[in-house]
C-alpha cells in the first residue's frame, strides 16, 4: 500500500511539473511574441522618422522627382554626386513626345493568397468552420420546414436550374470564342513579320500603323458584336447569359493586354527583318554560316511562342507575360476543395434567391396586386443584408476560390488576386485591393497609357475615363444578361462612386471603414432590389417587346409599378 501511495504521489508530482512546465512555456511564448512585436513597431518607427529626414533633404536641396531618380540612379552605381554635379543634361531629358516620368509596371512573385495563410491561423480557421456551420443549420432548417408543410424535400435546385438553362449554349458560344482568340496568334505574328520587313523605316510606317489600330478595333468590335448576337438569339437563362458575357469581356482584356505588350517589342527592335538567300549566306564574325535557324531563335526571343501564350489564357491573369512565377507541383485536394466551396456558394445564392427575393418581389407589376410606399421601403432595405451577403459569397467564390482552383490547376504561383479590402478606409484603397486582377489591367493598360500618353499626366481626367470604361462593361455585362437596360450599376460606378472617392479620402480610419461597409451594403441592397423589380415587372406586365425604346425605358416605373404625378410625387400602382 505504501508503494502504491508512493507511485501515486511520484504521478501526480510529474503531472504537477508537466502542467507548469507546459505554463511556463505559454508564458514563454507570449513574452517571445509580445518582444517581437515591440521590435517591429521600434523599427518602423525609426524607418519612419529615416524617410521623413530624407524627404525634408531632399525638398531642402529643391530636386524635381527626374532629378531625384537620377540621383538614386548614381547612388547605386557608387557615384555620389552633389547638386550642382546633377544638373540633367539635354541628352539625359525626355524626349517631346514621351513623358517625364512613367507609372511603375506589374512585377509578379511567388505568393498565397491572403485568406490561404489568414486560414493558417487557427482562430480564423474557427470563424471558417462557424460559417460552414451556419450554412449548413440554415439549409437543414428550410429542408425540415418543407417537409413539414408539404411533405416533401426541396434541396433548392430549382433556381439553379432555372437560372442556367441553355447552359450547353454558352459552352458553344465559349468554343468559338476561344478558337478565334487561338487565331489572333497566328494573324499577330504574320503582322510582326510585315512590320519588321517592310515598315521599321519607312516613310509610310505612321500609315501603317494607323490601319493596323483600325484593324485591332475592327475585330474587337465584331467580335464584340457577333458573339453578342449570338447570347441574345440563343435566349440564355440569367447565370448561362452572365457567363457568357463575362468570358467574352476576359477574352476582350485577354487579347488587348498580348496586343499591347508585344506591339511596343516588335516596332523597338533595331534589325529589319531580312529574307534576301545572300544576306543568309553571309559568313559571321567567328566564320560561320548565318542559317535561317539562327533566324529562328532570335525570332523566339523577340517574339513569344504559342505555348506561351495559351497558358495566358488560360492564366488567372489579365496582365501578360512570357514567364510567370510557377509552383513546383499541384495539390490535388486544394483544387478539389476550392471546386467545393464554388458549388457551396452556389446553393447559398439559390437559397436567398428562393427564399428570401422570390417572395418579395415576384408579383411585383401584377394587376391587382397592392403595396403602399411603407411597403416598398421596407422591401428595399430588407434586401440590404441579402445584397451584402451575395457581395461577400461572389467574392469569395470568384476571386478566391475559382481563381486559387485554376492557379494551382496552372501552376501559378502568384495569387494575389485580392488585399485587404475588407480593411479599407476610404474607397480609394478599397478600389485598388477589392479585385486585384481587374484592377492591374486597368491601371497597366488604361489608367498607365491614358496618363503617361493622353491625358497630359492629369490624374483625375485618366481615373474619370477608367471609371467610365468600367462602369459601361458592367452595365453590357448586365444589361444583355437581363434583356433590358437599367443603369443602376452605372449609377453606382460613375457617380456614387468616384464621389465617394473624394469623400473618403481623409476621413478617420475606424469611421472611414464603418462608412465603406454602410455604403456597400446600401449599394448593394439597392442594387439587388431595382434590378428584381424590374425583372418581374417585364414578366408580368404586358408591354410591346418589339419597341427596342421600351429596352431602355424602365417598365417598373410605369406599367402597375412606380408613376409619378404631374408634381412628380411618387404614386404605387399595383
Amino acid at each position: 500500500m505504501k508503494e502504491l501511495s508512493e507511485k501515486k504521489d511520484r504521478r501526480r508530482t510529474t503531472s504537477l511539473n508537466t502542467m507548469f512546465q507546459d505554463m511556463e512555456l505559454e508564458v514563454l511564448k507570449q513574452n517571445i511574441f509580445n518582444k517581437h512585436k515591440q521590435v517591429v513597431h521600434e523599427i518602423d518607427e525609426k524607418l519612419d522618422k529615416i524617410f521623413d529626414d530624407f524627404l525634408i533633404e531632399v525638398n531642402k536641396l529643391s530636386l524635381n522627382r527626374f532629378e531625384v531618380e537620377k540621383l538614386f540612379d548614381d547612388g547605386l552605381n557608387g557615384k555620389h554626386k552633389s547638386k550642382a554635379e546633377i544638373t540633367v543634361k539635354q541628352s539625359d531629358k525626355p524626349k517631346k513626345f514621351e513623358p517625364r516620368v512613367k507609372l511603375p509596371e506589374k512585377h509578379f512573385q511567388p505568393r498565397n493568397a491572403l485568406l490561404t495563410d489568414l486560414f493558417e491561423i487557427k482562430h480564423l480557421k474557427t470563424i471558417y468552420h462557424i460559417f460552414i456551420v451556419i450554412f449548413n443549420l440554415l439549409l437543414l432548417n428550410v429542408l425540415i420546414a418543407d417537409f413539414a408543410d408539404t411533405g416533401k424535400i426541396n434541396i433548392g435546385l430549382g433556381p439553379i436550374i432555372t437560372g442556367f438553362g441553355g447552359f450547353h449554349y454558352a459552352l458553344i458560344i465559349w468554343c468559338m470564342m476561344q478558337t478565334v482568340t487561338f487565331g489572333l496568334f497566328p494573324a499577330f505574328n504574320i503582322w510582326s513579320v510585315i512590320t519588321r520587313k517592310f515598315f521599321i523605316k519607312s516613310d509610310f510606317a505612321i500609315i501603317w500603323h494607323m490601319f493596323s489600330v483600325l484593324i485591332v478595333a475592327m475585330y474587337m468590335i465584331i467580335f464584340t458584336l457577333v458573339f453578342t448576337r449570338m447570347v441574345i438569339y440563343f435566349d440564355m437563362a440569367p447565370a448561362s447569359s452572365v457567363a457568357a458575357l463575362m468570358e467574352l469581356v476576359r477574352f476582350l482584356m485577354k487579347s488587348y493586354a498580348f496586343i499591347r505588350t508585344n506591339v511596343p517589342r516588335i516596332l523597338n527592335s533595331k534589325n529589319k527583318l531580312k529574307t534576301d538567300d545572300n544576306e543568309w549566306n553571309k559568313p559571321q564574325s567567328n566564320g560561320k554560316m548565318k542559317t535561317i535557324e539562327n533566324f529562328r531563335i532570335n525570332e523566339k526571343r523577340l517574339f513569344p511562342t504559342f505555348g506561351q501564350y495559351v497558358y495566358f489564357l488560360f492564366a488567372p491573369t489579365l496582365v501578360y507575360r512570357d514567364e510567370y512565377p510557377r509552383t513546383k507541383q499541384i495539390k490535388w485536394k486544394f483544387v478539389a476543395k476550392s471546386f467545393m466551396e464554388v458549388i457551396g456558394v452556389i446553393f447559398i445564392y439559390s437559397l436567398i434567391s428562393e427564399r428570401i427575393m422570390y417572395p418579395v418581389y415576384n408579383q411585383f407589376g401584377s394587376q391587382g396586386y397592392e403595396v403602399n410606399f411603407k411597403d416598398l421601403l421596407a422591401s428595399v432595405f430588407n434586401s440590404m443584408l441579402p445584397g451584402l451577403l451575395c457581395f461577400l459569397c461572389g467574392f469569395y467564390c470568384v476571386l478566391h476560390s475559382w481563381m486559387n482552383a485554376f492557379a494551382e490547376m496552372l501552376k501559378f504561383a502568384d495569387r494575389k488576386f485580392y488585399s485587404d479590402w475588407w480593411n479599407s478606409s476610404n474607397f480609394t484603397v478599397y478600389y485598388r485591393t477589392w479585385n486585384v486582377i481587374v484592377h492591374d489591367w486597368l491601371y497597366l493598360y488604361v489608367y498607365k497609357d491614358l496618363y503617361e500618353y493622353v491625358t497630359g499626366r492629369n490624374r483625375v481626367l485618366s481615373l474619370l475615363l477608367v471609371f467610365t470604361l468600367s462602369a459601361i462593361f458592367h452595365e453590357y455585362i448586365l444589361g444583355f444578361t437581363f434583356k433590358f437596360c437599367y443603369p443602376i450599376l452605372f449609377v453606382m460606378f460613375q457617380g456614387v462612386g468616384v464621389v465617394l472617392i473624394f469623400l473618403t479620402k481623409k476621413e478617420h480610419k475606424a469611421f472611414g471603414n464603418i462608412f465603406m461597409w454602410l455604403a456597400i451594403a446600401i449599394g448593394m441592397g439597392l442594387i439587388l432590389s431595382l434590378y428584381h423589380m424590374e425583372f418581374y415587372a417585364r414578366k408580368n406586365c404586358d408591354f410591346d417587346r418589339e419597341d427596342w425604346r421600351n429596352y431602355f425605358i424602365p417598365i417598373s416605373w410605369s406599367c402597375n409599378g412606380i408613376k409619378f404625378s404631374d408634381n412628380w410625387e411618387m404614386k404605387m400602382h399595383f
